[in-house]
């Protein structure tokens, strides 16, 4: 399934087996549901993910085979879609 999800956090990164990082993001889909989606591969001094908070993306989900909570899903791939969220005071 395809959401369209503003990044609202991105944790610290986590060291997995083949020695590289990866990095769990949350946010908040259109149907106002809250997301927790991983894994992200994140390497230091690069560029490897492609937004920052209060962008949103288009991500490709499925449900991860560990983890029971209804919010956490597992990216397939993803995609910026170059469209900040404004800031509302």
């Amino acid at each position: 399934m395809k959401e369209k999800i503003l990044i609202l956090v991105r944790a610290m990164p986590e060291e997995n087996r083949k020695h590289t990082h990866n990095v769990c993001v949350a946010g908040i889909n259109e149907k106002k549901e809250w997301r927790r989606l991983y894994p992200f591969q994140f390497i230091y001094g690069k560029k490897d993910i492609d937004f920052k908070k209060k962008d949103y993306i288009e991500a490709e989900l499925t449900s991860p085979e560990n983890d029971k909570r209804i919010e956490s899903k597992k990216v397939v791939s993803h995609k910026n879609l170059h469209q900040p969220a404004e800031d509302r005071d």
